[in-house]
């Protein structure tokens, strides 16, 4: 049987489409979709064309009517109403106009939408019984302190009479003067490391006594067997804190002889910094508050103006930063930001002296020194050490294991940029006197960052500035590493069993062919040692390790 197309019939004088471009394409005929009258006098297609009868014949066909049969196709009465449709949209969109109305009218978080429309979805009650549902102030109050509070209170405290756990405290003053206690326990449940909110107790002074006489009388009154059950203490780095005397960690030792005590690890590395900072010249930090104290920190003209010459200098658009003492991370951040933004500074503070006004004179001589951007430069350089560090240390998940060699790298990069390479290769860290003059490099060959070597090649200091600049980044490094060490002494017995920690890396999992010397540094993680290895080597044997360390 030929098969023929509408092609067949198209007439002698229709010709071809051609492309008129230099390549030759393939020829297209041009089709006319259409019912032509000759197709009946056709002997091929005659038979079957029979007009408007082949068309009645084909619909009581008994193929046409199995085939239809299976067609669904819905009522119109069946079909929902656009109407209704219209409604309801309309409905939902008011909904969420009044759900971000609430959010607006009580100062609720933006965040706290995300939670609030599925709870709403949630919901289960039928329409009549959701009128019956009553929540006000006074009875959600009720309920926060009557009944989660309470019931999350006491899940803990039963937890902690039968589970080990750690103990972290701070104590603070709020603005009626009260001093009161943050106590928050550490604990692991399924596995799963969490902290949780214990209790807040007022605390008549802050002395190592009042600390100490307060923990021990809460666990007391609500009969926690501390002296069985607490493994660690953590807190700040004060005095009454961790005094190596007379202190709350001194006192619950006593109690616990081991208590496995550490400080906070990032204050202890923001204090690193800070008594390195020290070392520098009192005029960095000047100019560093001066800018934005006096140019950006109230007064919205001059933001308008200096973002002007940005625009002007081609320079991203951003704003000043505040250095703040409380906030540990903000002064790398801050000295970024000036030095992003140093050029456009010069400028304006160099129009603001020429229009006579106030304090700006010692804002544009110090922009215009370079040994100051030059002192700038070197905290950017030096600075991310520490800072990355302590932000490491400061995730969501617990890297403990990752303690000890994240310590040794930091101090070890210190050293490098003013110690002999020759007395770091051949002398154990913990053994290093990085304090003997006679294990420093040169003056004029102490590394201080490639943007001040950059500086230095184009002559913009004297010798004597360059040696003063010299001398106090080499006390920037003694200072830090004496610090670093005096709060992480490596060779003491604390900062030993971190570092058998690493056996929590699976990584390092080879390395560690039982568990025996490392659980003497932790007697009281565990109650029976041979429990505790063969469950290691079990470990180690299986073929199938998925192991996650946000448990850990």
């Amino acid at each position: 049987m030929e098969y023929h197309t509408d092609s067949d019939m198209v007439s002698d004088t229709q010709e071809p489409i051609v492309s008129t471009s230099g390549t030759q394409k393939p020829k297209k005929w041009a089709y006319t979709h259409k019912y032509q009258t000759a197709w009946e006098s056709n002997d091929k297609f005659c038979k079957w064309i029979g007009g408007i009868s082949a068309v009645y014949k084909h619909n009581s066909s008994k193929k046409h009517i199995e085939l239809s049969s299976n067609v669904k196709v819905n009522s119109v009465f069946n079909m929902p109403s656009i109407i209704n449709q219209k409604a309801v949209m309309k409905n939902i969109r008011e909904t969420e106009i009044w759900i971000a109305s609430f959010v607006i009218e009580h100062s609720i978080p933006i965040n706290v939408s995300d939670h609030l429309v599925r709870l709403i979805n949630s919901i289960q009650l039928e329409p009549k019984y959701l009128e019956k549902l009553k929540c006000n102030r006074t009875k959600c109050t009720a309920i926060i302190n009557n009944v989660i509070a309470t019931t999350g209170f006491e899940d803990l405290v039963n937890y902690l009479k039968t589970n080990k756990f750690s103990l972290l405290v701070d104590e603070s003053t709020d603005i009626s003067s009260v001093k009161n206690l943050a106590i928050v326990v550490r604990i692991c449940q399924n596995l799963e490391v969490t902290d949780q909110f214990l209790n807040l107790l007022p605390v008549a002074n802050a002395t190592a006594d009042s600390i100490y006489e307060a923990i021990i009388h809460f666990f007391n009154s609500h009969e926690i067997p501390y002296q069985t059950n607490l493994i660690g203490f953590d807190a700040d780095g004060a005095n009454a804190m961790m005094g190596k005397n007379h202190s709350s960690q001194s006192l619950l030792k006593n109690d616990v002889p081991e208590l496995l005590v550490m400080k906070y690890v990032c204050h202890s590395l923001a204090l690193c910094a800070e008594y390195g900072c020290r070392k520098l010249p009192d005029e960095v930090e000047m100019l560093i508050r001066n800018i934005y104290n006096f140019n950006f920190n109230h007064s919205y003209k001059r933001q308008h103006e200096f973002k002007e010459f940005q625009e002007f200098l081609n320079v991203k658009p951003h704003k000043l930063l505040q250095l703040s003492c409380t906030r540990w991370l903000s002064l790398l951040m801050v000295v970024k930001r000036v030095l992003e933004q140093y050029v456009p500074l010069k400028l304006y503070s160099g129009l603001q002296m020429a229009d006579g006004i106030n304090n700006s004179q010692t804002i544009c001589e110090s922009l215009n020194n370079p040994i100051y951007k030059m002192y700038l430069e070197f905290l950017e350089f030096i600075l991310p050490t520490l800072v990355n560090f302590n932000l490491e240390f400061q995730s969501a998940t617990p890297k403990v294991y990752l303690l000890h060699s994240r310590l040794i790298d930091a101090h070890i990069f210190i050293l490098q940029c003013y110690i002999k390479p020759e007395v770091l290769l051949h002398t154990e860290v913990e053994k290093l006197q990085y304090r003997n003059p006679i294990n420093f490099l040169p003056n004029d060959e102490i590394y201080i960052g490639p943007k001040v070597a950059v500086s230095l090649t184009q002559n913009v200091i004297n010798a004597n500035q360059l040696s003063s600049f010299r001398t106090n980044c080499l006390n920037f490094y003694i200072t830090c590493a004496f610090e670093m060490y005096k709060r992480f002494p490596f060779n003491s017995s604390k900062i030993i069993a971190l570092k058998q920690l690493s056996f929590l890396d699976p990584k390092n999992m080879d390395k560690f062919p039982s568990l025996g010397n490392i659980s003497l540094h932790f007697p009281k993680f565990y109650t029976d040692i041979y429990a505790l290895d063969i469950e290691w080597r079990m470990l180690k044997a299986s073929n199938d390790l998925d192991i996650s360390l946000n448990g850990i």
